[in-house]
């Protein structure tokens, strides 16, 4: 009879007959040190690696292995693990989508795994990105095995075999690598097609967001755009709830299963990071020195609402502090972020939103309707119709300055189309880079300058000349000259982010781009000079037109992004004319107030000198002369004028100061010189500026 079964026959023994057992029972106290008994196998297990704080004989569970963490710190959320195995009505979704996350030809993905109990040879696809993603002949990008698997898929594998796949568009390449008996099983160059959709979701252990019909065990996943690393999986149990995932260690995030019906589970736990070391408990958070058990995080406790921590090792409730100074505290990262540029008004301790954040505006100044952006983003689905319709697409010049964040699958950017404008194409071919065509406005496809460059896109058709500019850089990269078209009469206005076709006048660009300003001209009179802004009264992100003093908001669907606030955002902005404001505080996000002056009234220009309603007056209009009056605030002396309502309004002269004191108007030939009879001063004429006998 085996140690095991005799323990347990002792034990049926102790509960029937009450026979005396102590706790050493059996070999409870023989494990000593950092392990712990295990029931099943009957020996003495090492606890985990790093658990090793808790060396008292006798541990029957592998949860009495203990960690000591330092003060300031705890176990973390999450215990690595060397591999997870998703089976086949289980998968994981990555969060990042084809041709919005991944552009074309640019993507890589290089996955340590095992491709497990696939029996059939239809090529299930069990790490993929899903249908319309050309990648060599077919249009998938897939990691897969079975006899008709897809041309970038393979079935050169053993299923059981630990393989790294890295599938790299970048440099045309597709390998396989056994690392169990270190050889290369596939090596071969693909091509990138480009089709694309942007729905497609990219999965791993199935195929836009659905299973895979198969299993596969996974040691890493990691996801490149253009050589950047956006994806980075590594296998996790979640000491929470002991939920199985992948921990992305780019955006800091845990995915786990997507379809219930499914299961992941776990590898060994590995001697990596998480819970196999203790880790500062972060910001906002504090924890004094602790023994944490296995599968559990240990302790941390959140400082008080408004308060948070300096530090991300901060060991008591003395270390929590309000934000001070001009600092708000951060929600989501817990840390005190300085407010905006320009808002520094409010230095009160425990600020907790950026909307607490002030600004001091001086008399006869707001915080105006709109805060400037250094851009707005469209994801594809949101554009703005500038509402200018040129009448003669010959005398036009468009000049955007833009950056492409992804390929659209088809050449669609900003503009108009169908040769109301004659051009620019960009990108439609290879040999077509940057290239005017017999479309109109900036377009973007997959062979194009490179994705996410700022360039500044100069379309004269007046001059016949297109080039494109390197921003960052300072550089001309693209010029064109002799652009010609012909007359084509006004139909369509001009879309920011979209285009016009045919009888659908509201085409979106169907990819991602970035807008830092656009200005059209016709006849090189400027028509459109717009902006990225955001409106303080209910924070709608679009674009403001200077010439027409208009703000265009998005016309599509879904929000624009919008980019920093600009350097003139914490600037008070004199309130114009026909407004009054007194000295006030503004709060971030909001516009401040400004009262406009009676009807029929006015101030006296732009300026901080209209701060009450005392400031509005009436216009003399004498030929085609304006003088502005104030309405009811004498100074003496002054010229009075009365009205016939009984108003008095009043024109301040000075007695020592010339400029102040002379007021000269012509009505027609006749040139008058208006003064105070009661003033001791002389006069100038109005042409020779000699003396007036008084």
């Amino acid at each position: 009879m085996n140690g095991g079964i005799l323990k347990k026959f002792f034990a049926i023994l102790c509960a029937i007959f009450s026979i005396f057992c102590g706790v050493d029972t059996y070999a409870d106290n023989n494990c000593t040190g950092a392990t712990y008994y295990d029931s099943d196998s009957d020996t003495c297990i090492a606890c985990p690696a790093g658990y090793d704080a808790n060396t008292t004989a006798g541990k029957t569970d592998i949860t009495q292995c203990q960690m000591h963490c330092d003060a300031g710190t705890w176990c973390g959320e999450y215990t690595e693990l060397e591999y997870i195995t998703i089976d086949e009505a289980a998968y994981i979704d990555t969060g990042l989508k084809m041709g919005i996350d991944i552009t074309v030809g640019r993507g890589r993905l290089y996955v340590d795994a095992s491709l497990l109990n696939i029996t059939n040879s239809s090529g299930e696809k069990v790490i993929a990105g899903g249908s319309n993603f050309w990648v060599g002949k077919d249009n998938n990008w897939c990691i897969g095995y079975g006899a008709n698997a897809f041309d970038v898929c393979t079935s050169a594998a053993p299923s059981s075999n630990r393989c790294i796949y890295d599938l790299d568009l970048v440099n045309g390449k597709y390998t396989v690598y056994d690392t169990e008996n270190e050889n290369y099983l596939l090596d071969i160059s693909i091509s990138s097609g480009s089709k694309v959709n942007s729905s497609h979701k990219i999965s791993i252990g199935g195929y836009n967001g659905a299973t895979s019909a198969s299993n596969v065990r996974i040691y890493l996943v990691s996801i490149y755009n253009s050589g950047i690393p956006i994806f980075r999986g590594i296998p996790v149990r979640r000491n929470s709830d002991n939920a199985i995932g992948l921990y992305d260690y780019i955006s800091g995030t845990f995915k786990t299963n997507g379809n219930a019906s499914g299961t992941i589970t776990a590898g060994p736990d590995t001697s990596g990071a998480f819970c196999n070391q203790c880790t500062g408990v972060g910001m906002g958070y504090y924890a004094p020195a602790q023994t944490v058990n296995y599968g559990s995080n240990g302790t941390r406790t959140a400082c008080p609402a408004g308060t948070t921590t300096s530090t991300t090792t901060a060991s008591s409730i003395n270390d929590c502090a309000s934000c001070a100074g001009a600092t708000y505290l951060n929600s989501d990262t817990k840390a005190c972020d300085a407010c905006p540029v320009g808002y520094d008004y409010n230095t009160t301790p425990g600020k907790t939103d950026i909307t607490q954040c002030q600004k001091h505006c001086a008399a006869g100044t707001w915080g105006g309707e709109y805060t400037e952006l250094e851009y707005i983003e469209s994801s594809g689905t949101q554009y703005i119709d500038t509402g200018y319709m040129f009448t003669d697409n010959r005398a036009a010049k468009v000049v955007i300055d833009t950056a492409f964040m992804s390929d659209g699958s088809t050449w669609r950017g900003h503009g108009i189309n169908n040769g109301a404008l004659g051009g620019p194409w960009v990108g439609i071919s290879t040999s077509n880079k940057h290239g005017a065509g017999t479309s109109d406005g900036i377009f973007q496809s997959s062979n194009t300058a490179t994705i996410g460059t700022r360039y500044l896109y100069t379309f004269d058709v007046t001059s016949g000349t297109f080039s494109v500019k390197d921003v960052v850089n300072d550089a001309v990269v693209h010029t064109e000259t002799g652009i010609t078209t012909s007359y084509v009469p006004g139909t369509r206005t001009y879309k920011l982010f979209g285009y016009a076709n045919g009888n659908d006048i509201n085409h979106t660009a169907k990819h991602a781009s970035r807008v830092y300003s656009l200005k059209l001209y016709e006849n090189d009179i400027l028509v459109r000079d717009m902006i990225p802004v955001r409106r303080n009264s209910d924070g709608a992100v679009g674009m403001y037109d200077k010439v027409t003093n208009t703000f265009f908001a998005n016309a599509g669907t879904g929000t624009f992004s919008a980019g920093s606030d600009g350097e003139s955002s914490g600037l008070c902005v004199d309130v114009g004319m026909g407004y009054y404001a007194a000295a006030q505080t503004v709060n971030y996000g909001s516009n401040g107030t400004r009262t406009a002056c009676p009807a029929g009234t006015t101030t006296v220009g732009y300026g901080h000198g209209a701060d009450e309603a005392n400031d509005c007056g009436r216009e003399l209009h004498i030929g085609n002369s304006v003088i502005y009056m104030r309405r009811n605030k004498p100074t003496t002396p002054a010229l009075n004028i009365s009205m016939a309502n009984g108003d008095i309004y009043y024109i301040g002269l000075s007695t020592t100061d010339h400029n102040i004191s002379r007021l000269h108007f012509q009505q027609g030939q006749t040139k008058y010189t208006a003064y105070d009879d009661s003033l001791l001063y002389d006069e100038r004429d109005f042409d020779t500026e000699q003396p007036i006998a008084q």
